[in-house]
Order: structure tokens, then C-alpha cells, then sequence
């Protein structure tokens, strides 16, 4: 039998994958890993550092510490703490777009190359991402989107983050604005 170097023969229902194929596979399926990962890192460090950084500020606003300074100082640190958690979250929709991609590239390359569907990403992968051309080109969900998955989840756990660093800055100039 005379196949091309790109075909995916079969051999005893095993298929025959051109290396070609299994390196850009295994070197796909490594960065959804790799994305997963750095996102699970930033989930247990964000919302940690967030409550802690905002209620060290709150301490510090409601301490006699620094009496006339405390809101001038608790106001450009909670903003930073907000802009810098923003910032993260920015990256993190980013950071799930270009997962969704790489696994509908996966899912595209169990279908359409090797010609075995159902496998591992074959099913996670929506229709409209597999014909993206682009990671831009990949829309992610809203926060008020049912059933709720990790998108959604993620931003709720962001937009927390972001409200604590809020709170001591609405403390802050409360009290600067407040009447004596």
C-alpha cells in the first residue's frame, strides 16, 4: 500500500500518526496544561493577596497610626491593589481565550487529521471556536451565563478581588469627605 507521509493508516485499530502531527499535538495539549496551570497559581494567589492587602489597609486607615495621613495614604495604595488585580484579570480573559483555541485546534486535529472524534478535547470544544481563525477571534463567555463554568467562575473570583481593594478606598474618602 502506497500512503502519503500525512495519512493516518490504521494498523491492528491503531492509528498510524505522522510525527509531524504527534509533536505539534503533544506540543498543543503542553500549553492547555501550561495555561490551566498559571491560572490555578493566580486563583489561590489573587484573592489572598486582595483580602489581605485590603484589610491591611483598612488596619491601617482605622489605626491612630498615622491620624491625618491614614486616607491620603489607604486611597493611591487601594487603588494600585484594584488597577494591579485588574490588570491580572485582563491577562486572565486572555489567558482563557487562547486555552479555548488551543483546545479547539486539539479537537480539530482528533477529527478532521487523525479521524478519531470523541476524544479528550473533541468534546470540550464549542463549534464557533473551531472555525476561529484567531485567538481575538474567540468570545468568551458572560459572568451571567448559564450553566456557570470556569469563565464565569473566574471572573467572579476577579471581580471580588477587585471590590476588596475597593472597600478601603470607599472607607478612605468617606472619611475625608465626612464632616468633622
Amino acid at each position: 500500500m502506497n500512503e502519503s507521509p500525512a495519512s493516518s493508516v490504521t494498523t491492528d485499530c491503531v492509528p498510524q500518526i505522522p510525527d509531524h502531527v504527534r509533536e505539534t499535538y503533544k506540543e498543543i495539549c503542553a500549553n492547555i496544561r501550561d495555561t490551566d496551570e498559571i491560572s490555578f497559581k493566580l486563583l489561590r494567589i489573587v484573592p489572598l493577596s486582595s483580602g489581605l492587602g485590603a484589610g491591611a489597609l483598612v488596619l491601617l486607615d482605622k489605626s491612630g497610626l498615622l491620624e491625618a495621613f491614614a486616607a491620603l495614604a489607604v486611597i493611591p495604595l487601594s487603588l494600585l491593589g484594584a488597577i494591579v488585580t485588574f490588570g491580572l484579570f485582563r491577562w486572565e480573559l486572555r489567558n482563557i481565550q487562547r486555552c479555548l483555541w488551543l483546545i479547539s485546534r486539539a479537537a480539530s486535529i482528533e477529527v478532521d487529521i487523525l479521524k478519531l472524534p470523541k476524544l479528550q478535547y473533541d468534546g470540550m470544544a464549542k463549534e464557533e471556536h473551531r472555525h476561529a481563525c484567531a485567538v481575538s477571534d474567540i468570545r468568551l463567555a458572560s459572568l451571567l451565563d448559564w450553566p456557570c463554568g470556569k469563565t464565569q467562575s473566574e471572573k467572579l473570583v476577579y471581580l471580588a478581588a477587585i471590590a476588596g481593594w475597593l472597600v478601603p478606598f470607599v472607607i478612605a474618602v468617606f472619611k475625608l469627605v465626612k464632616p468633622a
